[in-house]
């Protein structure tokens, strides 16, 4: 990577980094970043920076001996530079965000100038103008909560930081139920399955739990359960829960229900929608073992919730539901 070192405490420089950038939207969004965290201007060369009221007073002066003193010079600067090398990246994509073949030198500059008795110390921190992808960085972490860099199967990537708009839809509870319950049992299984996700997940280089997180988010969309084993198939269709009751109260709902004699249970699924609703994939919320048979939804404003419960299988087959219970929320 080929650096152009640049002080970006002066906004001057960063206005011309925008115009050397020119419409690159990450490098914008980089530059902004900067802005958002930039200090106050320093103090201008051979000029002493200004205290404000809230800062500390300057520490007193080391007391030195005459000869030290004298053979110390009035100024001096003491430069440290660091130069890394990186390979071309093999497997890129020949595109403007991704070349395939990579600048290979890269200088950072870093001095500090100091009086005699250090009242008038002087750090300059400089930031380099970078002249290839951004992805090129080995970086993790957000800038500003502007953009944010990190890793895929070993591969850096930077992106602009999005917080999503509802962060909580009923689509969004279902994926996050499938993934708590595959993520708190996968320890729970026994040998042979476990030994079953792992192979599962070889070819693709992941782990077990991970490809057990895969199976389980594939089958969502086809209404389909999560199973225990990778090949797991077939089985006998587990009988309705019974006995659904729902009590709200003020920010919450709980249910309670009578788990079913028939087929081997694994979980129990929770749906929310309008009254009179099906169960499916777009309406789940919840996961759980049907080692239990209650569970306080939380967080819930103000409403009339309408709810059903089904078991799933080991094998992942959804049972019937039970009859739809409702619960007013204060």
């Amino acid at each position: 990577m080929s650096l152009k070192v640049v002080d970006v405490g002066n906004k001057k420089n960063l206005d011309r980094l925008t115009t050397a950038w020119g419409n690159n939207a990450i490098l914008k969004l980089f530059k902004n970043a900067i802005l958002a965290v930039m200090p106050h201007p320093t103090a201008q060369a051979g000029q002493p920076q200004r205290q404000s009221q809230e800062e500390p007073a300057a520490p007193q002066p080391r007391k030195l001996s005459p000869t030290t003193q004298a053979s110390r010079p009035t100024t001096s600067t003491a430069t440290t530079s660091w130069t890394r090398t990186r390979q071309p990246c093999s497997g890129q994509s020949e595109t403007p965000t991704h070349p395939s073949t990579w600048p290979t030198t890269a200088t950072l500059i870093w001095s500090r100038r100091f009086s005699p008795k250090r009242q008038n110390s002087k750090e300059t921190c400089t930031m380099a103008k970078v002249t290839c992808p951004l992805g090129g960085f080995d970086a993790s972490g957000s800038i500003a909560k502007t953009i944010t860099f990190s890793k895929w199967r070993g591969r850096n990537y930077v992106r602009q930081t999005v917080k999503p708009a509802n962060p909580n839809t009923i689509a969004q509870q279902g994926q996050r139920a499938i993934a708590r319950l595959v993520s708190q049992n996968y320890t729970l299984l026994n040998p042979t399955d476990t030994a079953s996700w792992v192979l599962a997940g070889k070819g693709d280089n992941i782990t077990g739990l991970n490809a057990w997180l895969r199976d389980s988010a594939k089958r969502k969309p086809q209404d389909l359960a999560v199973r225990i084993l990778a090949t797991g198939s077939g089985g006998t269709v587990p009988g309705a829960p019974t006995l659904l009751t729902a009590t709200g109260g003020k920010g919450f709902a709980t249910l309670a229900w009578t788990n079913s004699v028939v087929g081997t249970l694994y979980a129990t699924a929770i749906h929310q929608g309008a009254t009179g609703f099906t169960p499916g994939p777009g309406n789940l919320i919840m996961l759980i073992r049907s080692t239990t048979a209650t569970f306080t939804l939380t967080g819930l404003k103000p409403g009339t919730y309408f709810f059903r419960v089904r078991h799933s299988s080991e094998t992942g087959l959804y049972g019937t539901s039970a009859a739809e219970a409702s619960a007013v929320v204060t």
